[in-house]
């Protein structure tokens, strides 16, 4: 048996069905790579330098963090062939992790207050939210600026989803646009099911755009049609056009909402909470050049302050 066969077996009996299906495309993408890698060696082969070679192999065209995690894929796969006794020892321990520089992250992009205003002025509301099986996305890209929803929990929600008598929002599941194109009981993480409170504003608006809805269907998504980020994108190019601002992608209202709180001096762990990030650290890396403009005008403040103490 080859190595590439014993770990597309394991991933099948081990990992479809009791991972996320996203997980379980990652596995698959790291069968492919193992295919195209491996030389079709067999598991009676496979020692520590044979292994270390597909590892350095995957290296040369990824960045570290990426070579570790595919690491991590097949090394759980080698530690439960060792168990079965179809290797003799751990050939994945004390592997040596390569990898070519990873592309610096650019600064996430967003809107300023004031631009945010000017694109929501643009915004065409007076149309429902669907009319005659043509969705008026001006509606989903208002609520994802003020709410910080990524798009498949905007596409998740149902009438049901919004608590107008207490001005919050359930966010407990997804809509699968990328594939089954359907709703999914589940979010990105645990930390993902949450309620969002919502302003006063926003709260009307849906209480007149929400009152012929069916409780149980997406309130985005017309029945039987795929929607695409593509098709939001576009309008959301439009609109900002419109606007005379620079053109910018949905997720980048996402981004403007968490900025805006930042700004606004909205603590860290209550940001977090509010986009569904598994830990603050996520929020941490994720805005940290606008936590550093934050943190030099405070300490602009604290001198200026310190400065002014005994004169």
């Amino acid at each position: 048996m080859t190595f590439t066969d014993y770990f597309a077996g394991w991933v099948e009996t081990y990992k479809s069905g009791a991972v996320r299906r996203v997980t379980l495309e990652k596995y698959r993408l790291t069968h492919s790579h193992l295919e195209r890698l491996s030389g079709g060696i067999t598991m009676e082969s496979l020692d520590r330098r044979a292994y270390q070679q597909i590892i350095n192999g995957y290296a040369r065209d990824h960045a570290y963090l990426s070579v570790r995690d595919f690491h991590n894929h097949l090394k759980a796969a080698v530690l439960d062939a060792v168990d079965e006794g179809l290797l003799a020892h751990n050939v994945a321990r004390k592997v040596v992790f390569k990898g070519i520089s990873p592309v610096k992250k650019q600064k996430e992009k967003y809107l300023s207050c004031e631009e945010s205003g000017r694109l929501l002025a643009v915004l065409d509301l007076e149309r429902p939210i669907i009319t005659d099986g043509r969705v008026n996305w001006d509606w989903l890209i208002m609520l994802c600026l003020k709410t910080g929803l990524r798009f498949s929990e905007a596409l998740g929600l149902t009438s049901s989803d919004f608590d107008l008598q207490n001005r919050l929002l359930n966010v407990n599941k997804t809509y699968d646009y990328k594939h089954g194109f359907q709703l999914v009981e589940a979010t990105k993480t645990e930390s993902s099911v949450r309620k969002i409170l919502i302003d006063g504003h926003l709260t009307c608006l849906f209480a007149r755009g929400l009152c012929d809805s069916d409780a149980s269907m997406p309130i985005f998504v017309p029945d039987g049609q795929r929607v695409y980020d593509s098709l939001v994108n576009r309008r959301l190019k439009a609109l900002c056009q419109n606007a005379q601002i620079t053109p910018v992608s949905l997720h980048c209202m996402r981004h403007t909402h968490a900025a805006i709180l930042f700004y606004a001096g909205v603590n860290i762990v209550s940001i977090s909470k509010r986009l569904g990030h598994s830990n603050v650290t996520v929020t941490q890396n994720t805005y940290l050049h606008i936590i550093k403009e934050l943190e030099e005008k405070e300490n602009e403040l604290i001198t200026i302050s310190l400065e002014s103490l005994g004169r």
